[in-house]
């Protein structure tokens, strides 16, 4: 099927061009806009019902016209058995639509009981991906050395013999990035680190797949239960004493690595009375003299 643009214009600029742009009821078509006033579909399926209108207008003016909307209902001729045909097969290490970062990425589009030759496309969310001419029976293999977190997505792939095409059910594939080195920072809510006071520890990576499980460490002792995020940090409070004084650092783990963020130093301040009076004493030799003795505390 081939939809043509018609416009016409009084007068056009020296070195002025004609744009055409086609348009569907569920967006813009792929093909955007040229200077052709002509849009062909070479194979016409019921996803391609719907609403089409197209636009006209030159590179200089910011006037374009609009055309009425033509509405395209295609319908299924019931005589003609329709087989889905195209299949995707996945194959990864390990064998699972999950795939870890780094690792390679296999496609196999297997096409059978399709005659002539045959060109298999690869499409990755709505995008075109690969081409690959394969025959009958035959497997077009579409394969990512590296796969990286940019590489999840849907991915589908089509037959084409010239007559028609075949499109084979979409499969999702996720990608798990595995955690990055976290990065631990200690705060205080007066910015003090004396007794009393009350920290908090910050645990944040920047990279990786959820769920992540961060546990915090003090002198190389876990700090409570390890805490399990759906996002990239966690935090753990607490009330500072002298026992708090020495060396923290994190963990984040999430089922593919486990990170340990660098040490972070605290020494805790404490603060006492100057002077505690511990007893009064009457002298022997001033019975009537009372004198404290003091204890000093010094840090």
């Amino acid at each position: 099927i081939t939809l043509t643009c018609e416009t016409q214009l009084l007068s056009l600029k020296p070195n002025d061009q004609l744009k055409f742009c086609f348009f569907k009821s569920n967006g813009a078509l792929e093909s955007g806009c040229s200077s052709n006033p002509e849009l062909h579909i070479p194979a016409i399926w019921t996803e391609n019902s719907g609403g089409y209108w197209c636009t006209a207008g030159t590179t200089t003016s910011h006037i374009w016209k609009k055309s009425l909307t033509s509405l395209i209902d295609v319908q299924i001729n019931v005589s003609l058995p329709i087989r889905a045909l195209a299949n995707v097969k996945i194959h990864t290490v390990p064998a699972s639509k999950v795939v870890s970062e780094g690792q390679e990425l296999t496609l196999n589009c297997l096409v059978e009981r399709i005659s002539g030759p045959i060109k298999v496309s690869w499409y990755k969310r709505d995008m075109r991906y690969k081409e690959k001419k394969t025959h009958v029976a035959s497997k077009a293999e579409f394969k990512i050395p590296r796969v990286n977190s940019h590489h999840a997505g849907e991915y589908y792939c089509v037959a084409n013999n010239s007559y028609r095409h075949f499109t084979s059910r979409p499969v999702t594939i996720n990608v798990k990035v595995p955690v990055s080195q976290p990065i631990l920072t200690l705060t205080t809510a007066k910015g003090q680190t004396f007794e009393g006071d009350i920290a908090t520890l910050h645990c944040e990576a920047q990279r990786g797949s959820p769920s992540i499980v961060y546990q915090f460490y003090h002198e190389n002792v876990p700090m409570g239960s390890p805490s399990t995020s759906l996002g990239r940090e966690a935090s753990f409070s607490f009330s500072l004493t002298s026992k708090h004084s020495g060396n923290y650092y994190c963990t984040a783990d999430n089922g593919l690595q486990v990170q340990r963020s660098e040490a972070v130093s605290l020494f805790v301040t404490v603060v006492a009375p100057a002077c505690i009076p511990t007893s009064s004493v009457r002298g022997f030799l001033f019975p009537h003299i009372l004198a404290n003795i003091c204890c000093w505390w010094c840090f």
